[in-house]
């Protein structure tokens, strides 16, 4: 008998994607058991959308009165009972053929964890616009996963006990709780890459990271402080360090290709260089932001 796999949604206000995202998990060529939608304080048309499910026993829809991320998400794996966990946000959409592409890796390796996939990004009219060129991993990834996060949330199939064993979901975050259970699951088990954009991504105007470099930032700092706290000696001091002058680097590039703001740049330029000296592109940063603005693009 094949293990069972519950399709975990959590939503608010995405009455006019919901519908499409739903259809694409039921429509797996890798049946499913269960859909489980927690809508968190919608206002918009959701709860009249979701009535076309009402007759499909697969379907399963709840409502809730703005519980927050962290604490919605958490309210689906609770109510799940499928063996396996397929996390779907309700703006995005599966290939047909997703699960039956994951789902061996499992089998194949009880010390597996994860299995995740690439993306396509479409827009709001789910129009494709790219193919994020993004290097995955796969065996024991902690160490680049410190890095920085490569596992798209609606990509991911967890095996449920590894999710449970790490605590589930952060519910004082407000960025990065896929990030930061993925760090915490990766102590423990596997994960697994399956090459192709099995996920097609939605992206919103201010979805992007780079529109909103500052709180990512941030989010990602608290987030390694704290697996490093809990978890000490797990990741090398060198990647912690280069880390942290790359993320600085990261976001010096932001502060000055985006807003032009060349004194909070240089700020975080030298960051990166207290943290790791020889980074060159925080040396050309640097220089950049000391030169008179006619002597550069900020762009290049």
């Amino acid at each position: 008998m094949e293990p069972t796999v519950s399709v975990l949604i959590p939503t608010h206000n995405m009455g006019k994607h919901i519908a499409t995202a739903i259809s694409s998990a039921l429509e797996q060529t890798y049946p499913v058991a269960e859909i489980i939608v927690v809508d968190d304080g919608s206002t918009d048309d959701t709860r009249q959308v979701m009535e076309q499910f009402r007759e499909d026993g697969r379907v399963k829809y709840f409502q809730r009165d703005h519980m927050g991320q962290g604490k919605a998400r958490n309210l689906t794996l609770e109510l799940a009972t499928g063996e396996f966990v397929a996390f779907l946000d309700a703006d995005d959409l599966w290939t047909k053929d997703k699960l039956e592409r994951q789902m061996p890796a499992f089998s194949a390796d009880q010390e597996v964890g994860v299995v995740y996939s690439d993306v396509v990004v479409m827009d709001e009219n789910a129009s494709v616009q790219y193919f994020p060129k993004v290097k995955r991993y796969s065996g024991r990834i902690t160490q680049p996963l410190f890095s920085g996060n490569f596992i798209p949330m609606s990509s991911a199939v967890a095996r449920r006990r590894a999710l449970d064993a790490a605590g589930g979901f952060s519910e004082s975050l407000n960025m990065g709780l896929d990030y930061d259970l993925w760090l915490r699951v990766s102590v423990v088990w596997k994960f697994i890459h399956v090459p192709g954009p099995l996920l097609l991504w939605r992206s919103w105007g201010g979805q992007t990271c780079s529109h909103n470099f500052r709180g990512r930032h941030d989010s990602d700092a608290i987030i390694r402080k704290r697996f490093v706290q809990e978890f000490p000696g797990v990741v090398s001091k060198e990647r912690i360090r280069q880390t942290e002058a790359l993320s600085y680097l990261r976001r010096g590039i932001n502060y000055l290709s985006l807003e032009g703001d060349r004194a909070a740049a240089a700020l975080d330029f030298v960051k990166a260089i207290r943290f790791e000296p020889a980074l060159v592109g925080a040396w050309k940063g640097l220089v950049k932001c000391i030169l008179p603005q006619g002597f550069y693009s900020a762009g290049n």
